[in-house]
């Protein structure tokens, strides 16, 4: 009786791990006719000066050998200034930071941008995050941006400018004063 009980525990057991294998591999298999390439080649962290224009270009490969579709979305974290402007295109559609998502179809090995434009209206910093999921993979793929937008060189440099006229206008009381002093002698 004792030796009919290891024998079920042992088919039992194999019987489970088959069913893992086949679990595993049919996982292996999806991901290899489902996955992609989501990156970024540039700075994620980047600054500016008020009123210049910021573009994250990212890209999205389709390494896989399936067709898929992409959702892309945008995420704007809460301490991005309200009035600055932004846009997100992933291929031929663009959207705002009201745009939930946009769906994009790529054949194995094609690619497609994503671009991410800021224009910042005030001085302050900005995060996103661009999240890429493969409709038929199921997999994900994150990217984060930050943008740290600063004065204009106009604005902070008057001080500068102010200085190098002071310099000029003692320079030039120190001139009219020696000449001053060879003229009366």
């Amino acid at each position: 009786m004792n030796r009919y009980k290891n024998s079920w525990l042992t088919l039992g057991a194999m019987v489970v791990l088959t069913l893992l294998g086949s679990w595993f591999t049919g996982q292996e298999a999806r991901a290899a006719l489902y996955s992609f390439d989501f990156t970024y080649s540039g700075d994620s962290l980047n600054a500016c000066r008020v009123g210049e224009q910021v573009q994250f270009v990212s890209r999205i490969t389709n390494t896989g050998t399936q067709a898929d579709s992409f959702y892309v979305s945008l995420f704007e974290y809460p301490s991005t200034p309200a009035d600055w402007w932004r846009e997100y295109c992933a291929g031929p559609f663009c959207g705002d930071s009201t745009t939930i998502l946009i769906s994009i179809y790529l054949n194995p090995s094609e690619q497609a941008l994503v671009l991410l434009d800021v224009l910042p209206r005030s001085v302050g910093q900005g995060m996103w995050k661009i999240t890429v999921q493969s409709k038929y993979g199921g997999v994900s793929k994150i990217l984060h941006f930050y943008l740290t937008a600063r004065q204009t060189p106009v604005a902070s440099q008057w001080g500068l400018i102010i200085l190098i006229l002071l310099i000029i206008t003692s320079a030039l009381y120190l001139m009219y004063k020696k000449y001053n002093r060879v003229r009366q002698t």
